[in-house]
């Protein structure tokens, strides 16, 4: 009877779907266009045509979700954003956090030990003490990478000195990408790894502030003056390779911490609110895409979640952030890739 029931409702849902009148499609797009494409689209009329195909597209997938949410079946909910006129090709090209080709031990902890999360705080948010810098925007450019592992020194920098201070991620991109000479210019089309931007930044002796040196969303000369450097850092903590109760602990008592996600779902590019947990978002290694950090935890509803800050600017998400399922088989694998760096002073 129940499942009778569920294939009804889901029967009414695609019905209901598919009568959203066109008028309410094009007042959407009309909105979509004055928000995220002032500037329009190129001067072949096809564009804009395929473009409005894709949203509608993606438009009936959030009505239906929602609908889904409504009614108790779904725990988050989705909305229109930058990448409601991106096809799923467009969104999985621009994501370039690729661990397939370095081999586990590069990212392995040689702590395995068992972690204690009992006597751990319910709930944390990093935001709470001050030491989490505004969201970011890493706009055309693929580099989460940086924006992450930027972000943990950014924190453990006010945590240390009780100041906070924008950390510039252009000198990661143009000094200390990690690429053959002739591949450093194609670091935004490439991207790279939070413990490569540690590690040159140990190598350097320093990164300056996004003042002296913002970003540009593009490669350009290096130009790093040790005589500006505003933070420096020992060495970096990889946490046990898919450990939940790691990332709690280290959450907890250390401060935000950079992590890989599988970002890939369509689902996760129009997330809105809620806690995720997408069936189809994988946790291996070779599944991640995405750079965040995991700047808390909670529960809400009764589901556990990991508060994480992203890089796609505010419009996204959740004013910038989402709650991602916690202790629900390590999802969007969370905990699969999560570090953070030590010795950090100014």
């Amino acid at each position: 009877m129940k499942l009778l029931l569920l294939l009804v409702n889901l029967l009414i849902n695609n019905i209901l779907t598919d009568e959203i009148k066109s008028s309410v499609i094009n007042d959407e797009w009309l909105k979509f266009k004055t928000i995220y494409r002032p500037n329009g689209y190129n001067i072949d009329i096809n564009e804009e045509s395929m473009r409005r195909q894709i949203f509608e597209l993606n438009y009936r997938l959030i009505v239906s979700h929602n609908r889904e949410a409504d009614e108790g079946l779904q725990t988050y909910r989705l909305g229109v954003n930058e990448f409601t006129d991106w096809t799923d090709d467009e969104y999985a090209n621009s994501l370039t956090l690729k661990l397939g080709s370095f081999a586990d031990q590069e990212i392995q902890s040689s702590d395995q030990q068992y972690v204690d999360t009992i006597t751990l705080p319910q709930s944390v948010d990093w935001r709470d003490k001050h030491v989490v810098t505004p969201v970011k925007d890493q706009k055309d450019c693929s580099a989460c990478f940086a924006f992450s592992a930027i972000d943990t020194i950014e924190s453990q920098l006010a945590i240390k000195t009780g100041k906070l201070e924008k950390l510039s991620v252009q000198q990661i991109l143009d000094c200390g990408n990690g690429l053959p000479d002739n591949l450093k210019s194609l670091i935004c089309f490439i991207g790279g790894l939070m413990h490569e931007s540690y590690e040159y930044i140990i190598k350097n002796g320093g990164i300056e502030s996004e003042e002296r040196y913002p970003y540009i969303d593009n490669y350009g000369n290096c130009s790093y003056r040790s005589i500006y450097k505003k933070a420096t850092i020992g060495g970096y903590v990889n946490l046990t390779v898919g450990s939940e109760d790691a990332l709690q602990h280290a959450v907890s008592t250390v401060g935000p911490i950079a992590a890989g996600i599988n970002s890939s779902p369509k689902t996760f590019k129009l997330y809105k609110s809620g806690v995720y947990n997408d069936v189809q978002c994988l946790n291996g290694r070779k599944n991640l895409s995405h750079a965040v950090v995991v700047v808390g935890y909670g529960v809400e509803n009764g589901q556990n979640y990991w508060l994480i800050k992203n890089s796609w600017n505010t419009t996204w998400g959740d004013q910038g952030y989402i709650k991602l399922a916690r202790n629900a088989n390590n999802t969007c694998g969370i905990a699969t890739y999560a570090l953070y760096p030590t010795g950090v002073h100014p």
